[in-house]
């Protein structure tokens, strides 16, 4: 989407027409603030989110009411305002920090008349005097990005979080976005690290050719563990947040069997008819590990450190009717998935 800042008169015409106020800009006989509840619910904060990440975007449609405000004097304005006063992330490009550690916001307006423009808050912009402004239609558009490497968990402050009115009648906006505390926005915010290294070596033991009788038997198990160190982040808002933690196993799969992992070894030496097969054992489940398959282990909350040991078994497995001698090796990559 394209973003242009709009400035002087141009905008003016396509986010609000005005009328009246204090002392020198005066309201409308039955002025009525526009206010847009900000609803979200709970964002995941992936470790692995590089920063500068837009976390979620939302939509908000701005229905106008006849509403109008005058001003008088030259130097008038209207002035689009962040009440909460957080200073701008260091990631700067109009994200501004929040209560949350490494969690800003950032906030435009979106027109949709003929200039299609966008402004980002806050701004602020000159008026015709005498003339009458009143809201335009639009959206309201708030984003909620990842500004450090590590983020906090909680709830965003409850609170109003833009303003939209004429000099001097900042207590009777135009328009204005809430975060109700009764509907917080929670981030969620945890990190994983398998303790066992980037990669871990699974060696199988030496096996027999005549062990492998026919397709589908298997010999030679190794139990292993994944050792997998979770942290559920920093919260000091008073209101819990937590992550649902899963692993997903990628591989190349054995052209005869889905469900069991190609023999990568080199040509000129690799055994052929055989593939490794990896066990999930969790909670006794002894299940082959399909690929691309999400599998639950735990919850972890905000202010938790929580160490899994994730039992796994790796074996090889006949995938031919005819097996020869040789080398067997598999690779398999896992990826920790938070929800």
């Amino acid at each position: 989407m394209k973003k242009i800042l709009i400035q002087s008169g141009l905008l003016i015409t396509n986010f609000f027409i005005y009328n009246q106020a204090n002392a020198n800009c005066t309201l409308s006989k039955g002025f009525t603030t526009v206010d847009i509840p900000i609803t979200i619910g709970t964002i995941v904060v992936r470790p692995n989110d590089p920063v500068g990440t837009v976390l979620q975007k939302n939509t908000f449609t701005i229905s106008p009411n006849n509403s109008t405000a005058t001003c008088n004097r030259p130097g008038d304005q209207i002035i689009a305002a962040l009440p909460l006063n957080y200073p701008i992330s260091p990631i700067g490009n109009n994200v501004y920090a929040t209560n949350i550690p490494g969690i800003g916001i950032r906030i435009y307006r979106e027109a949709t008349d003929s200039s299609n423009s966008s402004v980002y808050y806050p701004y602020k912009l000159t008026l015709t005097p005498h003339t009458a402004y009143t809201l335009s239609p639009g959206y309201i558009v708030l984003e909620v990005i990842k500004t450090a490497t590590t983020t906090g968990s909680g709830a965003l402050v409850a609170g109003r979080y833009s303003t939209y009115y004429v000099t001097g009648q900042q207590n009777r906006p135009f328009l204005t976005t809430t975060v109700l505390g009764s509907s917080p926005i929670l981030i969620a915010s945890s990190s994983c690290e398998i303790q066992n290294g980037v990669d871990t070596v699974v060696e199988l033991p030496t096996v027999t050719k005549s062990g492998f009788r026919a397709i589908g038997t298997t010999q030679g198990e190794k139990n292993f563990n994944l050792s997998i160190l979770c942290n559920g982040g920093e919260n000091n808002s008073g209101i819990p947040t937590s992550n649902t933690l899963s692993l997903s196993f990628d591989y190349n799969s054995d052209a005869a069997n889905s469900q069991v992992i190609s023999n990568s070894a080199a040509e000129s030496t690799k055994a052929n008819g055989v593939g490794v097969e990896l066990l999930w054992n969790m909670n006794g489940a002894n299940s082959t590990i399909q690929k691309g398959n999400k599998l639950g282990i735990g919850t972890i909350g905000s202010n938790q450190t929580v160490q899994y040991d994730v039992p796994l078994t790796a074996r090889y497995y006949q995938t031919a009717a005819n097996v020869t001698a040789g080398e067997v090796k598999a690779n398999a990559t896992v990826t920790i998935q938070y929800d």
